[in-house]
């Protein structure tokens, strides 16, 4: 409903599109977390949270691909679960490389990366999850 009473068409918020919550409160959760980090360590501190939101973003953001893949294939039952397994260990081993790569760089502030690696990932989830309930109940 809007503020003054009338109702919004089906499809209509944000609680109807769980993936686009959750990455606008993530990215909320990733910069403060980059904030913080710049007062507590300094720009390098800053710069190692921002490149763990991107991963965050990258990989939980590139989840539905599989999904939309494998319904537009039209594949059976056994076949898309392939195809889902398949691109959820290739998601992961890129993340993997990617935070391989990055951990080799000087400057680099591990803490600050673990922390809004893991902060950004906990944000997402719950976020996606609050989204997903308050559209089931039609709030």
């Amino acid at each position: 409903m809007t503020a003054s009473g009338e109702q919004l068409p089906p499809g209509h918020g944000v609680a109807n599109r769980p993936g686009l919550f959750a990455a606008a409160v993530t990215s909320l959760a990733g910069l403060g977390s980059a904030g913080v980090a710049w007062v507590t360590a300094g720009p390098l501190a800053a710069a190692s949270a921002l490149i763990a939101l991107v991963v965050v973003l990258g990989f939980f953001g590139s989840g539905s691909l599989p999904l939309v893949l494998a319904q537009r294939a039209d594949l059976p039952v056994r076949a898309g679960l392939g195809l889902l397994l398949l691109t959820y260990a290739l998601r992961l081993l890129l993340v993997l490389v990617v935070l391989a790569v990055v951990s080799r760089l000087d400057g680099l502030h591990a803490g600050a990366l673990g922390v809004t690696l893991i902060l950004c990932a906990l944000v997402w989830s719950g976020a996606r999850l609050a989204a997903v309930v308050v559209a089931s109940r039609g709030l």
